[in-house]
C-alpha cells in the first residue's frame, strides 16, 4: 500500500534572500526550508533582525526570494508576475500585519471588506461575511455605518479589520494565513 502524501499548504525550499546596497550585499536568509501542512499552526521566532518578517513576506508572496522556491498548495509561485501574484494573494492568502494598514479614507466596512471589494465583489453581497467577522471579534451590533472611519474609531476597529484577513477554517482546503503580527508580551 502506498503512503498518502499530503500537499503542504505553504512550502519554502532552499530560500535565500540577499539585499544589496551599493557594493554591500547583506545575506538575510540562507538556505531556509520549511513545510506547513494544512491545519498546522507554526510560530517563527528569533531575535530582531534575524529575517522572520522577510521569510513571512516571501512565503506570502509579498517579496521574492533571491534564490529557492515557494510553493502554495503545491503550486510554485516563485516566478509569478505582479498581476498574477496580486490575484493569488487576494483569493488564497490571509495577512494579519503587525501594523494595522487601515486606509484612513475608507469607512470601517470598506476596510474590513477591502480584499473582497478588490476582487470585484459587491459590498451588498458580502454583508454576511462582514457580520461573521464582527461577531468573531465581539463587535456584533457595533456602529459600522458609513462615515465611521478608522481614525475616528480608534483601536476598536483594528481587530475586525485584521480579522478580515483570517480565512474561515471550514475545510482542509482553506487558504493558509501568513501572519506578521507580533504577539503581545506576557504580563
Amino acid at each position: 500500500m502506498k503512503p498518502i502524501i499530503e500537499t503542504a499548504a505553504v512550502e519554502g525550499r532552499h530560500i535565500v534572500k540577499n539585499f544589496r546596497l551599493g557594493d554591500t550585499v547583506t545575506e538575510v536568509l540562507r538556505d531556509v526550508s520549511l513545510r506547513v501542512m494544512p491545519g498546522e499552526f507554526v510560530s517563527i521566532m528569533g531575535p530582531s533582525g534575524s529575517g522572520k518578517s522577510t521569510l513571512l513576506y516571501i512565503l506570502g508572496g509579498l517579496d521574492t526570494p533571491t534564490g529557492g522556491r515557494v510553493l502554495l498548495n503545491g503550486t510554485d509561485i516563485s516566478s509569478f508576475g505582479d498581476e498574477k501574484m496580486s490575484g493569488l494573494r487576494r483569493r488564497s492568502i490571509g495577512f494579519v500585519f503587525q501594523f494595522y494598514n487601515l486606509i484612513p479614507n475608507l469607512n470601517v466596512e470598506e476596510n474590513i471588506m477591502l480584499p473582497l471589494l478588490l476582487d470585484g465583489q459587491k459590498m451588498e453581497r458580502c454583508k454576511d461575511r462582514l457580520d461573521r467577522i464582527l461577531d468573531m471579534v465581539g463587535l456584533t451590533g457595533a456602529d459600522t455605518r458609513p462615515g465611521s472611519y478608522p481614525a475616528a474609531s480608534s483601536s476598536v476597529w483594528q481587530s475586525p479589520a485584521r480579522s478580515s484577513a483570517i480565512p474561515e477554517f471550514s475545510s482542509p482546503t482553506s487558504p493558509p494565513v501568513i501572519s506578521t503580527r507580533k504577539p503581545a508580551p506576557i504580563s
